[in-house]
């Protein structure tokens, strides 16, 4: 959420998108090392990525209305 907020005062416009494409990097940056620790994706690890996702995207949205 943090890092969200801050990208969000960063940008000139759509923080929405902003936050996506950091909740994206993220789990990007998640999924790899889960696999590359050979663990199976479940569920669980599914619904982190979801919240994860959740709160970039709202701190991007709350950080460009914070400017």
């Amino acid at each position: 959420l943090i890092s969200g907020l801050i990208l969000g005062k960063k940008a000139t416009k759509k923080g929405y998108l902003e936050g996506i494409k950091l909740g994206a990097f993220i789990i990007v940056l998640f999924s790899l090392s889960t696999i590359l620790i050979e663990q199976k994706l479940q569920l669980k690890l599914l619904l982190y990525d979801l919240i994860i996702l959740t709160t970039a995207i709202l701190g991007g949205m709350i950080g460009i209305n914070k400017k």
